[in-house]
């Protein structure tokens, strides 16, 4: 193909104005949110954003979202939620903590530490057994439960996790002292850093 061909090439078109109000968009967003089509919900909120800013049309985008996150849930298509939350999150700061508690699932089902500790915090005692049981097949390092911001300090499982950690790493580090291993007589062998605790002492043997 000659150069003058190729100059002649049309580019691509961008997206005109639709000149449609907030209203319109809006009918139009649901109409596609009832027929389960929240992809397309979720680019007409865009365009709708984009060609008509403001608080109607941020809320549209949010709603739209909202469907679309869900709809990838229900497909167990966990990963891709999160990832389109985390977008929806530093777009719209508004609505931290409204997708963080929307993306627990996602978290949970692919193993998210913070999304486990979060909902565990406040689980009842059947539900935090379940939880404990799901974070140590999950957990590669007790340091993370240890510092997150999640827990509060005071929690049994943030102590537990503290122990093992400044254990391990002194463990690792060279000898210990006399009697250093007391830390862990407080963690039972149940615990779901009962592993750590016994992995620990064998270190030290």
């Amino acid at each position: 193909m000659s150069k003058r061909r190729q100059a002649q090439r049309p580019s691509r078109r961008t997206r005109q104005p639709s000149g449609l109000d907030v209203a319109t968009w809006r009918r139009r967003i649901e109409s596609l949110l009832t027929q389960d089509k929240s992809r397309e919900a979720v680019e007409a909120a865009k365009q709708c954003l984009k060609e008509c800013p403001g608080v109607e049309a941020e809320e549209l985008a949010i709603q739209a979202y909202t469907a679309r996150i869900l709809s990838l849930q229900a497909h167990g298509m966990h990963q891709e939620a999160q990832a389109l939350g985390s977008i929806v999150r530093e777009r719209f700061p508004a609505y931290q903590s409204q997708f963080a508690l929307l993306l627990q699932p996602s978290g949970l089902a692919t193993g998210d530490v913070e999304a486990l500790l979060t909902e565990l915090a406040t689980a009842e005692p059947a539900r935090q057994r379940e939880l404990e049981r799901r974070l140590a097949s999950t957990l590669t390092d007790p340091a993370m439960v240890a510092h997150t911001a999640v827990l509060p300090d005071a929690h049994p499982l943030k102590g537990m996790a503290r122990a093992v950690s400044e254990m391990f790493t002194a463990v690792t580090s060279g000898p210990l002292p006399a009697g250093a291993l007391v830390a862990l007589d407080a963690i039972p062998r149940q615990s779901l850093f009962a592993p750590w605790k016994l992995l620990i002492r064998a270190l030290d043997a």
